[in-house]
């Protein structure tokens, strides 16, 4: 049970290198999708849709 233990301490402290050694990412979503109608003498009226955005920045 010791060894198994002291496996597991070890195997944690590996874990917690890794996690200290990435870089951190931060991601933050905004919704950015907008309908409505449109219309110029030109063209009859239509519905627009702008996509959704996305970004990740560093912490």
């Amino acid at each position: 049970m010791a060894q198994l233990a002291e496996l597991r301490a070890r195997e944690a402290e590996v874990k917690k290198a890794r996690a200290e050694f990435w870089p951190k990412l931060s991601v933050k979503a905004t919704s950015a999708t907008s309908i409505g109608a449109t219309s110029t003498p030109d063209r009859p009226a239509g519905k627009t849709m702008r996509p959704t955005t996305w970004s990740a920045v560093p912490c």
